[in-house]
């Protein structure tokens, strides 16, 4: 497995912010967390009231995921959303998350180069 230090820029990264459209404070779900690369700039743009949550059911991307974000967490310092990783596949968050909660949701469904470079 990479380690999280080695960066991985996630496709269509700036497009993907830009039309989610992140408001500080809201809560964001990243329904297909991944490397985390998508969450974590997501995360630089809630601020300490955000909210993000994340779904991966591949327990080693969930890892990864959750060291990218530590990471993130000390570059933001206070400024870090507060942040939850769910172990299960995206289609259970109904089960998890509150309906009518988010301010947004991404989902990226291509194919994960993490899974491509390890069987």
């Amino acid at each position: 497995m990479k380690r999280a230090g080695e960066r991985h820029v996630p496709v269509l990264l700036e497009e993907a912010i830009r039309y989610l459209n992140v408001r500080p404070g809201g809560v964001y779900l990243d329904a297909t967390l991944g490397m985390a690369g998508h969450a974590a700039a997501v995360a630089s743009k809630l601020g300490a009231q955000g909210r993000l949550i994340g779904f991966d059911r591949d327990p080693e991307a969930l890892q990864f995921g959750r060291e990218r974000l530590r990471e993130q967490e000390e570059l933001l310092g206070a400024g870090m959303p507060g942040w939850e990783l769910h172990g299960e596949a995206f289609s259970r968050m109904e089960q998890r998350i509150e309906k009518g909660s988010l301010d947004g949701l991404l989902a990226d469904f291509g194919v994960s180069s993490m899974q491509l470079d390890e069987a």
